[in-house]
């Protein structure tokens, strides 16, 4: 489930959405994962770098996102992730020289990786994550958050830095 797995899943996506569903406003950006802050902050990896692509489709205040990539997990391990998600605009501001927002909803996370699979016995990891999106038309930081599953994990806030790309 690598990249070009992920891009040809959402080229599908968008495909397949007939012309009337296609939202007025609808992006395609390029999606670097960053960062991440474990509680508790034990040995966790913190640098999660990686990539992806995400689409963004909006009516109104409404928005449906599509994503997929790939990332250093909080294990050290390679992980590929896919998520789509639904999120509302609850703050909008004209600004001189660009337009703010701030979203909030939910994301469904699936995602692979040796790390998941040691520590959550799991094959493929699918979590629904609460996610914030704060930015203006060209760029915009994705905030997520995933609590612990029990006593023995940490729970985890992760920053994707999303750059519009069409």
């Amino acid at each position: 489930m690598g990249v070009r797995v992920a891009a040809i899943v959402l080229g599908v996506l968008a495909c397949a959405l007939p012309p009337s569903a296609v939202a007025r406003d609808t992006h395609v950006s390029a999606v670097l994962n960053g960062y991440s802050y474990h509680l508790p902050r034990d040995y966790y990896n913190e640098r999660n770098v990686g990539y992806g692509l995400q689409i963004d489709a909006a009516w109104g205040d409404h928005h449906a996102m599509f994503g997929g990539g790939t990332y250093r997990d909080s294990y050290y391990t390679h992980a590929d992730y896919l998520g789509a998600g639904y999120n509302y605009r609850i703050w909008e501001h004209a600004f001189r020289f660009s337009r703010g927002f701030m979203d909030a909803g939910l994301v469904v996370l699936v995602a692979k990786s040796a790390g998941y699979s040691k520590y959550y016995h799991v094959p493929i990891l699918i979590a629904p994550l609460p996610w914030v999106s704060v930015g203006n038309e060209r760029v915009a930081v994705n905030i997520m958050f995933a609590p612990a599953p029990s006593d023995n994990y940490a729970s985890v806030l992760t920053l994707q830095f999303k750059f519009v790309i069409i």
